[in-house]
């Protein structure tokens, strides 16, 4: 059993092109990276799915 506290980031931010994803990407990936102490799902926008498809473990995903 994970004892871990949940974050679960909704993404709101809804960028224009899949460069400026995976700026946005990279600089999220720092901050959990550096994180030991949470287990962290992130909730792209709809549209990015298939972008984090392969670079999440723990995707979620949201409608609007």
């Amino acid at each position: 059993m994970n004892n871990k506290p949940l974050i679960i980031a909704n993404w709101k931010m809804n960028p224009s092109s899949q460069k400026e994803v995976k700026r946005l990407w990279d600089s999220i990936k720092e901050g959990i990276k550096k994180n030991k102490e949470a287990e962290i799902i992130v909730c792209p926008p709809f549209i990015w799915l298939s972008f984090f498809s392969g670079v999440l473990e723990k995707l979620g995903a949201q409608d609007c």
